[in-house]
């Protein structure tokens, strides 16, 4: 019987004695994994992030250039119907561009050629706006765009030439729009429109964003970022341009002025973005939120892209 039992101990498994742990040390490879879990998700928030300050750049890009087309084609097809001649087209994605006749039109004819790209600029904005809000796809956004700037746009080049108008004591400044007073226009109406055109070109732009990835839980650096690559990005690259190639008086002074009135519309816009968001969903629903594709950016840079190309050699062959 002792021989059995001796023999019965050897066949079973030795048990190695428990190994005994510090405090702590089980938890290192959790802490591991929670370190790159962390940084997993910060690099998923930066890229993230700058898929949406690409989209918003790229679509305001596109929407300024297609905005400047059809606001100066508005100038030009006016001056035509009313009788002007010899009239030339001036494009160029960064200087200020403007259309020139060789014969101008009476009184009459002058007023309808100022206010005529405002108008075409406002209608054809506005009925891209409408057809288009309810759509889902993220290409619409450059669109969309348009009509944000075409309000804001137009607002404040209003609210400009009011301003140099009214500081103007002797000889008086007329222009597209201070051409209206010579008829007898009054000009609380057009301060009026100037406004309004303004304060909807802003809320516009708050209710689009989010078709780029900006949320309303979003900190006011995302916010404060993507509205300054939503608007004045573009006119500091282009006062970087003009200085570097053509640094006309003209030209520059007119990109600076946006450049400061859109660097103050991002910092409004950031702070008010969540009341603005509240107060006009009452009657129209912002656009959801959805996070643009690198395809997406890819496509819109692209037609950006063209459409800058298009402008510069129809500019050299001007």
């Amino acid at each position: 019987m002792h021989v059995e039992e001796m023999a019965d101990r050897r066949s079973r498994p030795r048990l190695r004695p428990l190994k005994r742990r510090r405090i702590g040390e089980g938890l290192s490879t959790v802490r591991k994994e929670g370190l790159t879990m962390t940084d997993t998700l910060r690099k998923s928030r930066i890229l993230d992030a700058g898929r949406t300050l690409a989209f918003l750049a790229g679509s305001f890009s596109l929407a300024f250039m297609l905005q400047v087309v059809v606001h100066e084609l508005g100038h030009y097809g006016a001056g035509m119907l009313a009788g002007a001649r010899g009239g030339t087209v001036f494009l160029h994605p960064f200087y200020t561009s403007r259309v020139v006749f060789a014969s101008d039109p009476g009184l009459a004819g002058q007023v309808l050629v100022g206010i005529a790209g405002i108008i075409l600029d406002v209608v054809v904005a506005t009925t891209l706006t409408v057809l288009l809000w309810k759509k889902r796809s993220q290409l619409a956004l450059p669109f969309l765009a348009w009509g944000a700037i075409a309000y804001f746009g137009e607002g404040l080049g209003m609210i400009g030439s009011l301003s140099l108008y009214a500081g103007s004591q002797g000889a008086r400044v007329y222009d597209d729009v201070t051409n209206m007073f010579r008829i007898g226009a009054p000009s609380i109406a057009i301060w009026a429109v100037a406004i309004v055109f303004a304060v909807v070109g802003l809320v516009m732009m708050a209710l689009i964003v989010p078709a780029a990835g900006v949320g309303p839980k979003d900190s006011i650096w995302k916010r404060l970022a993507s509205y300054a690559a939503f608007v004045p990005l573009y006119f500091g690259v282009a006062v970087m341009y003009i200085r570097a190639f053509s640094p006309t008086l003209d030209n520059l002074e007119v990109r600076t002025q946006q450049l400061i009135m859109g660097s103050a519309a991002a910092l409004l816009l950031a702070a008010l973005h969540r009341p603005i968001q509240r107060v006009a969903g009452l009657v129209v629903k912002p656009r959801p939120v959805l996070q643009p594709r690198w395809s997406d950016v890819g496509v819109v840079f692209s037609a950006g892209a063209v459409a800058f190309t298009a402008l510069i050699a129809y500019s050299a062959l001007m």
